[in-house]
């Protein structure tokens, strides 16, 4: 197996909208292929026993955490190597920007409105089909197997929301 380890993580409400459970079963289904990886989620919310129970019945309770709330964001974005969106739908998701800009790789569901605004596939992050369980496991891979387009695609997220979401950009389109 390669040298790199992947600590994946999600962050958001633990509610339908959010599409935890499309995220757990994918990780599941690599570590069980072997893939040395874990996945940590950030947030509270209603689905929370029944995503505890998920955990549990795929015997996961090593490999994917529910981390609750978190006020540290050099815990959260300093902890993993990359960021899942999993959602079904989003606004602005600003998780995803916040990722983006302290320069970790992202996969995100291909939802409507936002993360095609923001990721550039193949360039500095990745997009997938809602749902596509295929899809994000072979993200996951490429990236667990190529430490060296982690880097650049991390790079390349970073450099995008500097240069397009930074307070002067944004105050001149609205002048």
């Amino acid at each position: 197996m390669p040298s790199l380890n992947l600590a994946l993580f999600g962050v958001g409400r633990l509610n339908y909208q959010k599409n935890f459970d499309f995220l757990i079963n994918s990780v599941s289904e690599l570590i069980n292929e072997g893939l040395e990886v874990e996945l940590m989620i950030y947030g509270e919310g209603e689905e929370k026993e029944n995503l505890n129970e998920l955990i549990t019945k795929l015997s996961m309770n090593d490999f994917i955490f529910l981390k609750g709330r978190c006020n540290s964001v050099s815990e959260i974005y300093g902890s993993a190597n990359v960021y899942v969106l999993s959602s079904r739908f989003e606004g602005m998701p600003n998780t995803l920007l916040e990722a983006m800009a302290c320069g970790i790789p992202s996969i995100s569901t291909d939802c409507p409105t936002g993360p095609s605004d923001i990721i550039d596939d193949g360039i500095n992050g990745f997009l997938i089909e809602i749902g596509n369980k295929h899809q994000l496991k072979e993200k996951i891979k490429y990236l667990y197997n190529n430490k060296e387009c982690c880097k650049n695609i991390g790079e390349n997220a970073k450099n995008k929301i500097l240069n397009n979401y930074n307070k002067k950009v944004i105050c001149d389109k609205f002048v």
